[in-house]
């Protein structure tokens, strides 16, 4: 039976719900690109895990903000990177998406204690731990990431996107950090 979930960012100002639980997967990357993002916004301590970061894949139409999008913000790490939504209120971190509505998909970012998602189903880009974590579950990853953006496009959902406007444009213009802001954040 499927599941709401409600959380909220670090301040409370910004809430959301995940309509069902089942409609994604649970993961953890250790990329650095995730990494960095965790550290420039100042909250590695709330979601970094052996350097690895909790990820709740699914897709846009699965959420809704409750209380405070007007939060919402967007960061790249260069100048073609991936979309990192995070919360201006508290730089929580937030998602990470493509930079077009095209693929249905959102990564969101899990403080490294909720456990409501059920256990880590893949364990993505595992290099930067030297060997501590083998890198697991990503065939099932990428397939059922590809099925739930297909059945989102078939079904129409893909038109609710709370990150992309009408036209397709970010709802909120994204600030691309310099080389020296991210190489500050590195791993």
């Amino acid at each position: 039976m499927p599941q709401a979930q409600s959380l909220s960012c670090a301040c409370g100002a910004t809430q959301w719900t995940i309509h069902d639980d089942r409609k994604g997967r649970h993961l953890k990357c250790y990329c650095a690109d995730c990494q960095t993002f965790q550290t420039h916004l100042g909250h590695a301590d709330r979601h970094l895990e052996n350097s690895g970061v909790r990820i709740f894949q699914t897709v846009p139409s699965n959420i809704s903000f409750t209380k405070g999008s007007e939060n919402l913000a967007l960061l790249r790490l260069s100048p073609k990177g991936t979309f990192r939504w995070y919360l201006s209120c508290c730089n929580t971190p937030f998602s990470t998406s493509f930079p077009s509505p095209a693929v249905p998909f959102c990564g969101l970012v899990l403080p490294k204690d909720l456990n409501a998602f059920g256990p880590v189903r893949g364990h993505a880009f595992t290099e930067t731990t030297n060997g501590r974590v083998k890198q697991s579950g990503m065939l099932a990853t990428i397939a059922s990431f590809m099925a739930r953006a297909l059945l989102s496009r078939i079904k129409g959902e893909d038109r609710h996107r709370p990150f992309f406007d009408a036209d397709g444009a970010p709802v909120v213009e994204p600030h691309v950090l310099t080389l020296e802001e991210r190489n500050a954040a590195r791993p």
